[in-house]
């Protein structure tokens, strides 16, 4: 849902890069988690102020800039259950790792994973050779989705 930048101040506060529309949204799925040394680690939010690219949020029993550092680069995360349905047409990324990914001609390989690249965000398929094709996730790149594939405008040799 986010992504953790660099604390602010000295009160525990610290820069969240929502990737949820609009930014402000994410505060509604509660509660939060990061993955800190291989432990999931439950955050509450306390607060949160907008800024033009991030937020910055304060966490409930986080009260210094020491007590945030450890959550900078972190992917903020929630549970499925704290979504809401998506809209007609719509979709959540997540749903989409695992699809196969073609273009014209041939299958390209299999969704691994996506991720934002502060713009848009990026499709990361994976070929049956272990290579990894990054994809702009952007309407002229990708055409049409359905059940079990993903079908694109892309020329896998670029």
């Amino acid at each position: 849902m986010g992504q953790f930048g660099r604390p602010v101040g000295l009160r525990g506060e610290i820069r969240l890069y929502s990737h949820s529309d609009p930014t402000t949204n994410v505060a509604n799925y509660q509660p939060w988690f990061v993955i800190h040394q291989d432990q999931k680690i439950e955050l509450q939010l306390e607060g949160y102020q907008e800024r033009e690219k991030y937020l910055v949020v304060k966490m409930k029993d986080f009260n210094n800039r020491n007590d945030v550092e450890f959550l900078t680069n972190h992917d903020l995360l929630v549970e499925r259950t704290s979504l809401p349905k998506p809209e007609k047409d719509s979709i959540y990324l997540c749903d989409l790792i695992g699809r196969k990914v073609c273009n014209q001609s041939k299958e390209i390989g299999t969704v691994s994973e996506f991720k934002h690249n502060g713009v848009h965000y990026v499709m990361f398929v994976k070929t049956s050779q272990d290579k990894l094709v990054l994809i702009p996730y952007l309407k002229q790149f990708v055409l049409s989705t359905n059940d079990d594939e993903i079908h694109v405008e892309w020329d896998d040799e670029i």
